[in-house]
């Protein structure tokens, strides 16, 4: 009888001795899952945002590349540092519009859009810096919107040859926008530092040079048949007392 009752505590300890320890087992089994599923979840965003960072307009990964940015700017709280990352993210846009120009496949459009967004994130930024200079007195801002300006300009200079001729207007927009910058930074602070433009898109060229014909044209031909209109363009000097002709930007 002693025997039997033994045996029989024995196996009633086994059964709660087992009873206790399974669901420690279970829990840690779940806690491990989740820690490796996490580190994996990490990796694998990590991964997916290096990629996205080559991505062009039009592929894939390429919203994520957007998003992140934005995100990026959003979190960028100093007024001065966010106007400089937007136009850095700006810089990029003129990255992708070169890639996609040089593919024989890009799309018109996808060039286009890019030059677009470019000339949105550079009036942003340069938006940004500006308004920090007005506010703090910090000439850094400004020189830092010229010095953009300035390699942005020559860049679309280059660009020009090879953007899709659908995507010329988009190329003008994108220098008008950054005349207008420049010469928004120089009517905030005349004796900051920072580059002048100097290489300028032939199409920015033209379209002043057609604003200027158009307003000689309109011009009333003064008595004795000798036009002593003159003008003044974004490039060019006053050859008269007469007012310039507008350029519109």
């Amino acid at each position: 009888v002693l025997v039997a009752a033994a045996a029989d505590r024995a196996h009633t300890d086994a059964r709660l001795r087992l009873r206790t320890t399974t669901p420690r087992v279970r829990s840690r089994n779940r806690r491990l899952a989740a820690v490796v599923s996490g580190v994996t979840l990490v990796g694998v965003t990590a991964t997916m945002a290096v990629a996205a960072q080559s991505a062009l307009p039009g592929e894939g990964l390429y919203p994520l590349k957007r998003g992140l940015e934005n995100a990026h700017a959003e979190l960028t709280f100093d007024r001065a540092a966010r106007g400089r990352l937007l136009l850095a993210d700006a810089a990029t846009r003129l990255d992708e519009a070169t890639a996609l120009s040089r593919e024989d496949t890009a799309g018109s459009s996808r060039v286009g859009d890019t030059l677009d967004a470019f000339s949105q994130q550079a009036m942003a930024g340069a938006d940004l810096l500006v308004s920090d200079y007005q506010a703090t007195g910090d000439q850094s801002s400004i020189t830092s919107v010229r010095s953009f300006t300035s390699t942005s300009m020559a860049r679309l200079h280059e660009l020009q040859s090879l953007v899709p001729t659908s995507a010329d207007d988009q190329l003008l927009q994108a220098a008008q926008a950054l005349d207008q910058v420049q010469q928004v930074s120089v009517h905030a602070c005349p004796t900051c530092a920072g580059p002048s433009l100097t290489s300028v898109p032939r199409v920015l060229t033209d379209a002043v040079q057609a604003a200027a014909d158009s307003w000689l044209v309109a011009q009333p031909t003064p008595r004795g048949g000798t036009h002593q209109g003159g003008h003044t363009g974004l490039f060019g000097t006053p050859d008269s007392n007469a007012p310039p002709p507008p350029v519109i930007l």
